[in-house]
């Protein structure tokens, strides 16, 4: 089993002109507390969880934090009035100063790339015939099974979902394929089911780069595994809760991160906000 995450080696997207910049450029993987940004005007790049996290932590420190993003949701959400919401960059300018695709520019000490990871298995021998081409670990099925070595599989691949309860439904569906409970379709039937989801993502609109990006379809995901190996479904109210946590951040993201929730059955749970008392909970 291959459970070595890959929220390790950092992706950093070309910029125009980088190599004239002389303040101190970071990835999200490097950040440990707000502290060292202290008066600084700080640039961030990138709206995923990082991005939206750092930009609300380092704001309560920096004079300036300048977040570039193309989010429709960041557009929406409410910052420190220290932060300023800006487009994406076009190109650095010179030692201190940055350019957006808007035309405007901002001087910045400090770059913060929250840009994501890359897969990367520097273990792995050739003859185990696994491959990594452009964001795609292939050839797996389910995104789990190497189809050429069956005994070996991969767990947490797949991004955009609730990282544990991925880890768990996925270290289920295989144990139950080395206990003997769970037969695998054939070699060509494997890889076959594994063109068919190329084809439907590609028909979906969903770039190829992004084959094990789950989003909206990790339910279904969980569901499929869960069904074919003839484990206990996730209960819904597992993602009905991140999906609320994620609505929750989109609206007050200083103080979601407070909330509590209590789950009641399978299907639903009661959201304790941060700003109201306990009384007032919302029953979902």
């Amino acid at each position: 089993m291959v459970c070595n995450g890959h929220y390790n080696v950092p992706i950093y997207p070309e910029v125009i002109g980088e190599e004239l910049f002389q303040g101190k450029k970071e990835h999200s993987r490097d950040y440990r507390h707000n502290g060292p940004y202290k008066d600084k005007r700080v640039l961030i790049i990138g709206a995923g969880p990082s991005g939206v996290d750092l930009t609300n932590q380092i704001s309560e420190v920096a004079e300036c934090v300048l977040f570039s993003t193309h989010s429709a949701v960041v557009a929406k959400q409410t910052y420190r009035e220290n932060v300023i919401k800006k487009p994406d960059v076009s190109r650095i300018v010179d030692h201190e100063t940055v350019e957006f695709t808007d035309g405007t520019t901002s001087r910045c000490d400090v770059i913060i790339y929250c840009t994501g990871y890359q897969y990367s298995f520097p273990f792995l021998d050739d003859s185990c015939g696994i491959k990594v081409e452009d964001g795609v670990i292939q050839p797996l099925y389910k995104h789990i099974i190497n189809i050429e070595r069956p005994t070996m599989c991969f767990i947490g691949l797949p991004f955009i979902v609730a990282a544990f309860l991925t880890f768990d439904v996925q270290t289920k569906y295989y144990c139950k394929y080395l206990d003997g409970s769970l037969k695998l379709p054939s070699k060509e039937e494997m890889y076959q089911d594994t063109e068919n989801e190329k084809k439907w993502r590609n028909e979906k609109g969903i770039s190829s780069n992004k084959f094990h990006m789950m989003g909206s379809l990790e339910q279904k995901y969980y569901d499929d595994l869960a069904a074919e190996a003839g484990i206990e479904p996730l209960p819904r109210v597992a993602l009905k809760i991140k999906l609320a946590s994620k609505d929750r951040q989109a609206s007050d993201i200083q103080n979601y991160r407070r909330d509590r929730f209590v789950v009641l059955d399978d299907d639903n749970f009661i959201l304790y906000e941060s700003a109201c008392d306990y009384p007032d909970c919302k029953e979902t």
